[in-house]
């Protein structure tokens, strides 16, 4: 059976959706046999409230103890797991300028793009058909692998779109040559296949096989269970026969200046 041995998409308790401290999903990790974990948390957002944070994402003043608390764990399990402290972020034209130079003071080794939003604040994994969102995504999604910051695209089919088939099928190979061109690899999100979202969404796939996209399997753990899935990762690596993806189980760390 094939088997998973790194994983950077991860989150904590500190997101107030997810569930484990750090040091859970770390021992929970060697125990499955993974020798590097990236964990990936939500970036907090400059001006939410505690409040307005609540459920989403963490606060500001709680960044530089997530980063601490990675790098620590990092120097005391380091003969046994090679740990990172990176940041799932949003690509907003308006601000990632502040994010991405807060994440640097604070030590953040990595980004990856989770595009949760599109312009106007709609959830892009809510249904509806309206083109115009759909070519906002990718449109977003792009512009943010252009800054040169994102080492792997997550869930790059989260954009949940139900209008014409057709019409999708271009907007997505668009976004796949894109990654293709700049090198950054696409993730297949096996958390979404355990739980039956809309993603993997087949269509999307279609068109990264087609394009060639280097794949990346991420395990999006919102708690230490998700990490060990054996028949998931098994359900991933089958899909990715099966369509013809090409899969890499590492990925190039674009480190934060």
């Amino acid at each position: 059976m094939e088997h998973m041995t790194s994983n950077f998409h991860s989150h904590t308790w500190r997101c107030g959706h997810a569930v484990g401290t750090e040091r859970e999903y770390v021992d929970t990790a060697i125990k499955a046999g993974f020798t590097v974990w990236g964990f990936s948390d939500h970036i907090p957002l400059p001006g939410y409230s505690p409040e307005r944070s609540a459920g989403m994402r963490m606060t500001m003043d709680q960044l530089q103890g997530y980063v601490d608390t990675v790098k620590d764990l990092g120097d005391e399990y380091g003969e046994k797991i090679e740990l990172h402290a990176g940041l799932e972020a949003e690509y907003v034209p308006a601000l990632f300028g502040e994010l991405s130079r807060s994440a640097v003071r604070a030590g953040v080794e990595y980004l990856i793009l989770g595009q949760h939003f599109t312009t106007g604040g709609a959830y892009s994994g809510a249904a509806a058909d309206s083109p115009e969102r759909l070519r906002d995504y990718c449109r977003l999604v792009k512009e943010g692998m252009e800054t040169g910051l994102f080492s792997l695209v997550a869930h790059p089919d989260l954009i949940n779109f139900t209008g014409d088939a057709a019409l999708f099928y271009d907007e997505a190979r668009g976004l796949c040559l894109r990654a293709k061109e700049l090198g950054i690899p696409l993730e297949l999100n096996l958390l979404g296949l355990a739980m039956g979202k809309h993603y993997p969404n087949p269509a999307f796939w279609c068109a990264a096989a087609e394009t060639g996209n280097r794949v990346v399997f991420s395990l999006d753990a919102h708690a230490p269970e998700h990490i060990a899935i054996p028949r998931v990762i098994e359900r991933g690596f089958g899909i990715a026969r099966d369509m013809g993806l090409d899969i890499t189980g590492s990925i190039d760390l674009k480190r934060l200046k």
